[in-house]
């Protein structure tokens, strides 16, 4: 894989997310909590989900960037991103009996890890 093919699938997905938690944010909220949240939670859903529209919009001008110095801190802003959100999302499923939607975010955010990771320590340019 090249790393502006994974740029271009984090910036698709981080939008999708983002977007969807700002304009269904109690659906998005069923989807990872058993329980219904409470008020504070969707501001802090809101909050997260402008968080993931704007890495979805650095990870897709992250493609045009040349500079090689600059590439790599992205690769290691968004590795230290997903590797602290997949353990925190880990301890937070394995905390409350996570639901299907929260363990497949999980992963999602394992494999962002493992890619960013991989173009940090083992494929660098």
């Amino acid at each position: 894989m090249k790393l502006n093919s994974l740029f271009t699938i984090h910036a698709i997905v981080s939008i999708i997310y983002g977007v969807a938690g700002l304009l269904f944010t109690g659906f998005t909220a069923s989807l990872l909590f058993q329980n219904p949240p409470a008020p504070e939670a969707y501001v802090l859903g809101r909050g997260w989900s402008a968080c993931l529209v704007a890495l979805g919009v650095l990870a897709w001008g992250a493609r045009s960037v040349q500079d090689v110095k600059a590439r790599k801190l992205m690769v290691l802003g968004f590795f230290m991103y997903f590797i602290i959100g997949t353990v925190v999302w880990l301890l937070d499923q394995i905390e409350r009996d996570g639901i299907l939607f929260g363990w497949v975010t999980f992963f999602m955010l394992l494999l962002f890890a493992i890619g960013y990771g991989y173009f940090l320590i083992i494929k660098t340019e």
